[in-house]
């Protein structure tokens, strides 16, 4: 496959053909953020924007690990590896993470460890630009980085302790590999993803199976469609780089399965489709939730373009993956980052998306971190057999967030790890950062989930 050199073109072709599938529909005369006299000139490449967006999430690397209620699962977890006696986290164990984790905080504190989760949130954004940009210019780059830069759960995971975002940006940097054909590091960089949060697989699966699943194209070398041996050579490397990761948890439990069983319960089918609303809610805004149902025929136009363009398919089979995990497990509104990913790619590519409207969910999602709209309360919070309609006002996401690592009792040294007020502090945490969707105490313990 060969790259299109935009160094020494103002536009781009109209399509390029791979061995796999149409990657690109770029409209001819699309801007591509190059060119004299052109729009693209006053405002910064897709890559460009992508490391200034790294600016919004700097100044908040210095306010402790974080509101997640696994900080100190797997701060203890970093700690066993340094000292030879390793204990995973959650099950089934995220050690590289955990390995990274124990390193930075041992070096730098908080301020390391969030350095690197504020690093690896840029470079998800950067292999984001390069994929999109690469497939529909310049102007569809810009729409990708800015929608998910911008997104509220993002920039808390950017600045805080969790596997979320280095999952988020591996895959996006196994896509990048596997659209320029370089297979060996696209396995590599998806079964690292696989090692950092074991459910990135599923994610995985839906971009190999965009992959096969688009139209047949001979390859540029004369050769027949390889679409499905480029995706088993990448499946494979995936499934062997993901197994190895889970080496050291097996042998932690004495080479057996225990550290699958994540003892996760599940509840009424009502209560979870609650939470799993209400928690949708809150990732992604009731004004964006509005606003992208009113402007949903935009998102559709998208849709159009799913036969041919392998990251519409993989934004279809991604969200829906995305979707019905959360369903089964509605704990976190940050397990719905891919979320974020998905939607951005669907708006980039639609033909139909204006300035206006990115413009709108910008705005949207700025606003959902200063305010958040709530529209329910549980009867027990995270216990709840019923609940009811409440609608509302509190603290967004972000300022929220800010609140909690800043309020006295949660703000400095985080307690000794051999005591149990060290998981009380990451409880409490967690149930303050769940002030940003529902009123009330927060939530008692529960169970860790991966």
């Amino acid at each position: 496959m060969t790259d299109v050199d935009r160094r020494a073109t103002v536009v781009l072709p109209e399509s390029r053909t791979s061995g796999k599938d149409q990657h690109h529909s770029h409209d001819p005369g699309a801007d591509t953020g190059r060119g004299p006299g052109r729009w693209g000139d006053r405002v910064p490449s897709p890559t460009r924007l992508a490391l200034l967006c790294g600016l919004l999430y700097l100044p908040f690397i210095g306010l402790g690990y974080g509101t997640d209620i696994d900080i100190t699962n797997i701060l203890r977890s970093g700690e066993s590896i340094l000292a030879g006696d390793y204990r995973y986290s959650r099950p089934p164990g995220a050690f590289p993470y955990e390995l990274l984790v124990g390193g930075l905080d041992r070096i730098g504190g908080p301020a390391l460890v969030n350095l690197a989760s504020a690093a690896a949130a840029i470079a998800g954004l950067v292999s984001l630009a390069r994929i999109v940009e690469r497939n529909h210019g310049a102007r569809a780059g810009r729409i990708a980085v800015i929608v998910v830069a911008t997104q509220p759960w993002f920039w808390v995971a950017a600045t805080s302790l969790g596997d979320y975002l280095f999952a988020l940006a591996l895959l996006l940097v196994g896509i990048d590999a596997a659209q320029r054909d370089a297979r060996i590091a696209a396995g590599l960089a998806f079964g690292l993803a696989v090692g950092f949060r074991s459910t990135t697989c599923l994610l995985v699966a839906a971009y190999l199976l965009a992959e096969v699943t688009g139209r047949s194209v001979r390859h540029p070398d004369g050769t027949g469609d390889r679409k499905w041996r480029d995706a088993f050579v990448t499946g494979v490397g995936a499934a062997v780089v993901g197994a190895a990761m889970f080496v050291p948890p097996w042998l932690s439990v004495g080479q057996t399965t225990q550290f699958l069983d994540n003892q996760l319960r599940t509840g009424d089918v009502l209560v979870m489709l609650a939470r799993w609303g209400v928690k949708n809610a809150a990732f992604f805004g009731v004004i964006a939730i509005v606003l992208l149902l009113v402007r949903a025929p935009v998102l559709f136009a998208g849709l159009d373009r799913f036969r041919s363009l392998v990251m519409v398919r993989f934004a279809v089979f991604g969200g829906l993956v995305t979707e019905l995990l959360f369903l089964r497990f509605p704990w976190k509104p940050v397990h719905l980052l891919p979320m974020a990913v998905c939607v951005a790619i669907l708006l980039a590519v639609s033909p139909r998306t204006s300035n206006r409207l990115v413009a709108g969910v910008v705005a949207s999602q700025l606003a959902l971190a200063v305010v958040s709209v709530s529209i329910a309360e549980p009867d027990v919070a995270d216990a709840a057999t019923d609940g009811q309609f409440a609608p509302g006002l509190t603290r967004g996401v972000v300022v929220n967030d800010i609140d909690c690592r800043l309020d006295p009792p949660f703000a400095g040294d985080w307690p000794d790890l051999s005591t149990p007020e060290a998981d009380f502090a990451a409880v409490d945490l967690f149930a303050c950062q769940a002030r940003s969707w529902r009123a009330g105490e927060g939530p008692s313990p529960l169970p860790d989930d991966s």
